[in-house]
């Protein structure tokens, strides 16, 4: 995505008193905004009502997450016994179409 080459810094946010886990976010021109979570998380939510707001595991070796539809994909040791979908899926149905908003 060419013009998503600029870096983008990330402020702190208020979380949930108690909880005990810091977040950060980065809000961008058409108001997409990924949150950055200290419990190893990254939080999307797209400015374009038609992309579900979805969330990625940060670990090495592996492509996991969910999303507001209901959707998860990757590993099961995040995600339990569960039906999973396929990540090229989740790469077309749900990152792409988040990262065109942001060109």
């Amino acid at each position: 995505v060419g013009s998503l080459a600029a870096l983008r810094a990330f402020e702190d946010l208020a979380a949930p008193r108690g909880t005990g886990y810091r977040l950060a976010d980065t809000q961008f021109p058409d108001q997409s905004r990924i949150c950055l979570d200290s419990r190893g998380l990254l939080h999307f939510q797209s400015s374009d009502p038609s992309v579900p707001e979805f969330s990625l595991v940060l670990a090495e070796k592996t492509f996991t997450g969910w999303c507001a539809d209901g959707r998860v994909w990757g590993d099961p040791y995040f995600l339990g016994d569960v039906s999973r979908t396929e990540p090229a899926v989740i790469f077309e149905t749900l990152i792409q179409p988040f990262l065109r908003r942001l060109s």
